[in-house]
């Protein structure tokens, strides 16, 4: 069956899917309007000339009205006062990001001012760009695109964003393995505009993958919608789980099916970004191809001129290892893993390459270089995806 991908750009929803005119729209968001009416005259694209802001100072913006909060008794009055205790944690570390084009979420990873968000949120704008960002303290101020991940480039959906120096309360990463299904999750984000919403459910499945993209994905029952991307997904210790991405849906909104980008591969952008100072994906010029019957992975081709050529690499090895990572399930998996290894690598980063020719061991450094203007988007080495577009997910 086909489904609708969407970027999420807000994590947090309502938790309702219903039919269009079902009910009444909600009211215009005045927080919104407030970061439309700060940003009035600011020149989108435009490069900064210190990366640092030094000298900007945040714009205030009127308190949106408090709504009362109903009490709770017993056992689940602790629980309920522990979940809003935690969302008061996590929610001053969110952020909303608006761009020329529409709205989207993201959060802090480092007190300096390091965010994140997914790159189809600012798609379209090039490192040194500039996206107008909002705070839960109601303060909007420019932030700096610093790198974009590409999503042609087997749908690397992440993005890195530099706010005005200054401290700010940060989010942290959950391992890996403390992220199972059935672990309550919590979504944070700007669901269809409305700001700094939050809600909740459960992890459904981990290690998802989803077409054109060899990311890793956290499935998730909570309720994200349109708005929701580059928010956080966080366990009840305030962790991020992972960052809204897609949701699968016939109608356009929330289903129970969205996927969150996992933790360990935001982690991994993080750590090319302070390598290179980039997202981009290295061109290794030889696409991997699963071999069921031989229990393995080959290089299906092997690009003339390539970098794969130039290390000694030739068309038909089979592969023993990249970088470490091996043969340790199915081939489909094994080259999943491998394509991510190479997805976090910039051009002119080597990879360490170990395949088998002629029943013997070679081992090759492979230099990667940047993209041919020509390279074949449907090659098995560039997964193309874009969260718009309608894609069959099959079975996992």
């Amino acid at each position: 069956m086909t489904r609708t991908t969407i970027p999420l750009a807000a994590c947090v929803a309502l938790g309702l899917a219903c039919a269009q005119g079902a009910f009444a729209q909600p009211a215009p968001n005045p927080f919104e309007a407030q970061v439309e009416g700060a940003i009035k005259g600011f020149k989108w694209g435009a490069s900064p000339s210190d990366m640092q802001f030094p000298k900007l100072q945040a714009k205030e913006i009127p308190e949106l009205q408090k709504r009362p909060v109903a009490a709770a008794s017993g056992g689940a009055a602790v629980m309920d006062q522990a979940m809003v205790d935690m969302v008061g944690r996590v929610m001053p570390a969110v952020i909303l990001v608006k761009t020329e084009s529409g709205l989207g979420s993201g959060f802090i990873i480092d007190s300096a001012g390091l965010a994140v968000t997914n790159a189809h949120v600012v798609e379209g704008a090039e490192p040194g760009a500039m996206v107008m960002v909002a705070t839960n303290d109601k303060k909007a101020f420019p932030a700096v695109v610093l790198a974009v991940g590409p999503l042609s480039r087997r749908g690397k959906d992440i993005a890195l964003l530099g706010l005005p120096q200054g401290s700010y309360p940060t989010l942290s990463f959950a391992a890996a393995r403390d992220v199972a299904p059935g672990r309550s999750v919590i979504a944070v984000g700007h669901p269809k505009g409305l700001a700094f919403s939050v809600s909740m459910g459960i992890v459904s499945a981990v290690e998802r993958r989803m077409p054109g993209s060899v990311m890793t994905y956290v499935q998730t029952c909570t309720p994200i919608n349109p708005g929701n991307s580059g928010g956080p997904l966080v366990d009840l210790e305030g962790k991020v789980v992972g960052m809204n991405t897609e949701i699968m849906s016939e109608s356009g909104g929330s289903e129970g099916l969205g996927f969150a980008i996992a933790a360990a591969d935001i982690e991994m952008a993080v750590r090319q970004f302070k390598r290179t100072g980039d997202l981009k994906v290295g061109y290794m010029g030889a696409p991997l191809l699963p071999d069921a019957e031989r229990n393995t992975v080959v290089l299906q081709d092997v690009a003339r001129g390539g970098p794969a050529e130039k290390a000694g690499l030739k068309q038909g090895d089979s592969i023993v290892e990249i970088d470490g990572q091996g043969i340790t399930s199915s081939p489909a998996e094994a080259a999943g893993k491998m394509l991510r290894i190479l997805a976090f690598k910039s051009p002119g980063e080597k990879v360490k390459v170990a395949v088998t020719r002629e029943g013997k061991r070679v081992d090759a450094t492979v230099t990667l270089a940047d993209w041919p203007e020509q390279s074949i988007m449907a090659s098995a080495e560039v997964p193309s995806a874009r969260p718009m577009r309608v894609a069959v997910l099959g079975n996992y």
